[in-house]
């Protein structure tokens, strides 16, 4: 069986190589947030605002 290669990108460069709001996204904020990323952080991997990331993680606790 071969080895698999390396992924060309971070996973922190593919979040934010992304300009659509996807549920994955939405995931992928919530268990950085909850593994103590600050918001700050997370709105910078995304390329948008701290309000915004609450306001996913406020959706995300909605639908939950």
């Amino acid at each position: 069986m071969g080895r698999l290669e390396s992924p060309s990108k971070s996973p922190k460069t593919r979040l934010t190589t992304s300009t659509e709001n996807t549920p994955t996204q939405r995931l992928v904020a919530a268990i950085a947030y909850k593994n103590d990323i600050m918001r700050t952080e997370l709105a910078g991997w995304h390329d948008t605002g701290r309000r915004t990331i609450h306001s996913r993680l406020d959706r995300l606790v909605e639908t939950a």
